[in-house]
């Protein structure tokens, strides 16, 4: 099976079968259609089927155009370019498993093929059944084969099959199905601003050089509420720090490559225990290596010379889970840290010291409240390390006084009088009291090193 999760393992013998030829029908998925194999996850290169798809659309849509019409060509360009390439490869190879399962292990199990496009619910419900049959995909990650499927489905002009009442309530059952048999999966949450804090800490100190990369990409990938993709594939040129702050220009999925975004975090009071000097201290380190092998640095920021290939969006979640093994950190029962924590943890950490929605829409480059509000938590509670993070982002009243928030009735981090006299501290002043408790940043970052 072409899409099947990296180490899943199909009980079908008929699904590990090759798949090199190229298919035909419409869109290349008719009767008897195998497709190229999906190439290497994170690639930015254009897989073969997803090519087929994107030249038969092209077909599709501009056969009214005389032969020779000028434009026509550049257009077909334009709506090939119009998903990126990482998308199409995704649709491309999870609609080929769907294709395979109608042509051939229907066939192979003494029942007539059925044409996946169009298809119909009934074919879309077996193919559910038949997926947790061979236990290669779990209730999570289902959505995507979905998706897949509908998405071929609209370019070839044809209703979206994988929707409505039944769909869902067979997605559910599955789900419940699978609980019933391997318990409940553990549940993805957002990943907690105090370790956070404590893998900037372990990346300022390390000699390590591979530790000091994998923090220095999971805290920017923190403190950006940075996507997979957009926080594997940063670019050297478009994450950095100067006299001002740090900033990063971000080219996220959902972003026109012409119209990338920048956000900005201005230095600190405490600069030498702050994210930008720890990318600061990678770019060091990233120099000296390549300089070493007597190789150009390349424009991909994490990229290392020991790596085969540029980093992959996967690689984020296993460098966090490498970052947490080295500080003992160990998730509370039936929660998971993965790759995508550290883009929910950041946000669900903002919202808890004060950020306003819009900000954090803004910030994490979400294109409406609605999608922003699935990736937070707002039972997060509130710290003093989130604010080493996202104070930047808190609104403040006339005077630089930060605007209150639970539990805390007043932060700041600028304070004139404390900068004047050269202390980098943080300091709160509960509700009740008018004694500030203040807190030395080096006694904080080492209390948060050792949890």
């Amino acid at each position: 099976m072409v899409a099947r999760p990296r180490g899943a393992v199909a009980r079908d013998a008929r699904v590990r079968r090759d798949a090199g030829r190229v298919p035909a029908g419409p869109f290349g998925l008719g009767h008897g259609a195998r497709f190229p194999a999906l190439e290497v996850r994170g690639s930015k290169r254009r897989s073969a089927a997803a090519s087929v798809w994107l030249d038969q659309l092209s077909k599709r849509v501009l056969a009214p155009l005389h032969p020779g019409t000028p434009g026509a060509a550049q257009a077909a360009e334009c709506l090939a370019a119009g998903r990126r390439n990482n998308t199409m490869n995704q649709y491309a190879g999870k609609m080929g498993a769907f294709v395979e399962f109608c042509t051939e292990v229907l066939p192979a199990a003494g029942v007539p093929a059925a044409c996946p496009l169009p298809t119909t619910v009934a074919v879309v419900l077996a193919y559910l059944g038949w997926l947790q049959e061979q236990d290669s995909v779990h209730h999570g990650s289902l959505q995507p084969y979905l998706s897949a499927i509908n998405a071929a489905h609209i370019d070839a002009g044809f209703e979206r099959p994988a929707l409505g009442r039944m769909v869902t309530l067979t997605k559910k059952g599955f789900g419940e199905l699978e609980a019933e048999r391997i318990g409940a999966a553990d549940q993805r949450d957002g990943l907690p601003a105090p370790i956070a804090f404590r893998a900037l800490g372990l990346g300022l100190f390390t000699p390590d050089d591979e530790i000091l990369r994998q923090t220095a990409c999971v805290v920017n990938t923190y403190q950006f509420f940075a996507r997979g993709d957009t926080g594997a594939q940063a670019q050297a040129s478009r994450l950095i720090v100067d006299d001002q702050g740090m900033h990063f220009s971000e080219d996220a999925k959902n972003l026109a490559r012409i119209a990338p975004q920048t956000l900005s975090v201005p230095w600190p009071a405490d600069r030498e225990h702050s994210p930008h000097r720890l990318l600061q201290r990678f770019k060091l380190a990233r120099d000296a290596a390549w300089r070493k092998v007597g190789v150009a640095a390349p424009e991909a920021l994490w990229q290392m010379p020991w790596d085969a290939k540029p980093p992959a969006p996967s690689d984020v979640g296993t460098w966090l889970a490498n970052v947490l093994k080295v500080l003992g950190v160990r998730a509370p029962p039936g929660i998971k840290y993965t790759g995508h924590s550290l883009r929910g943890g950041g946000a669900s950490a903002a919202l808890a010291i004060g950020v306003s929605l819009p900000a954090i829409c803004r910030w994490g480059i979400w294109r409406a409240l609605n999608s922003v509000m699935e990736n937070l938590d707002p039972l997060m509670p509130v710290t003093r390390e989130a604010l080493i993070f996202f104070a930047h982002l808190v609104p403040r009243h006339h005077g630089g006084r930060v605007m209150s928030f639970p539990f805390f009735s007043r932060f700041s981090p600028h304070d004139d009088a404390r900068r004047s006299r050269g202390a980098h501290s943080i300091s709160f002043s509960g509700q009740t009291g008018t004694e500030n408790q203040r807190h030395d940043s080096s006694t904080l970052y080492s209390l948060c090193l050792t949890g």
